[in-house]
């Protein structure tokens, strides 16, 4: 396009596969411009553990390019001086809530990157309420509460409120007529939990990366209440199996990398 080439390199099967494409490249005196798929490197901590994730490494974010168009990572973040991941125009779980969706407009020839606005669907915190000593009556009137504040926002919107401290008893004892009316006012209403009798937390569609499954196993088998022996055999049974596969995970990872 004019004197820029935009280099085009998918995401790969394999991770060799991004050094072989830049390999081939074959750069233009003017304005290079790369767009390509995967994870970099300083952002993998953050993998979102999906098929074909792989890191990009120094080689593919290369300062040969005036600019590298990024796709991979859901938020919009800036990882080398000319690199940038523009993020997912949707909110595609509850654990990216905080972030800022929409495009951003390249300038190639002052280096000057801007956020645009663009049409998505409105993913909305509607706060925290403290649980603590309310009955479930009392709770569901805060979540009304919550809902009604928020106004017409809501009405095209995925929202979310957090329990802050409630005992599980009075989260199942929660009037789910009263709560489904209130959901039917918008897209989805997801209610996320920190149990008072738990220390862990309940997801309700947000991200479990960091997720201690093992853990998060061992204290739902002791919730259950099983017979002695039996809670023993599940225990054992799961949480080997649980174990087997995160290794297996690892592995994949590992051999990718």
């Amino acid at each position: 396009l004019g004197d820029t080439v935009f280099h085009l390199i998918p995401n790969m099967l394999e991770a060799e596969g991004y050094r072989r494409a830049f390999d081939g490249l074959e750069f233009s005196p003017g304005t290079n411009v790369l767009v390509t798929h995967g994870l970099a490197s300083n952002l993998k901590d953050r993998r979102l553990h999906t098929v074909a994730e792989h890191e990009l490494d120094a080689t593919i974010l290369s300062d040969r390019f005036d600019y590298i168009a990024l796709g991979h990572f859901h938020g919009q973040v800036q990882v080398a001086d000319n690199a940038w991941y523009s993020g997912s125009l949707e909110y595609c779980n509850y654990g990216e809530i905080a972030d800022i969706k929409g495009g951003l407009a390249a300038d190639l020839s002052s280096g000057t990157v801007t956020h645009i606005d663009l049409p998505h669907t409105p993913m909305i915190n509607l706060g925290k309420i403290n649980c603590d000593g309310l009955s479930s009556r009392e709770v569901m009137d805060e979540i009304l509460g919550a809902v009604d504040g928020a106004g017409e926002k809501t009405r095209r919107a995925i929202c979310q409120i957090t329990l802050d401290g409630i005992r599980r008893e009075t989260l199942r004892a929660l009037d789910q007529k009263t709560l489904a009316e209130a959901r039917s006012r918008m897209l989805d209403l997801k209610l996320q939990v920190f149990a008072a009798d738990d220390p862990s937390r309940i997801f309700y569609g947000d991200s479990l990366v960091g997720l201690d499954y093992v853990a998060e196993f061992e204290r739902f088998v002791e919730r259950e209440h099983l017979a002695p022996g039996d809670e023993e055999y599940v225990k054992k049974t799961g949480m080997t199996i649980l174990r087997s596969v995160i290794t297996r995970h690892k592995e994949g990872e590992n051999a990718a990398e």
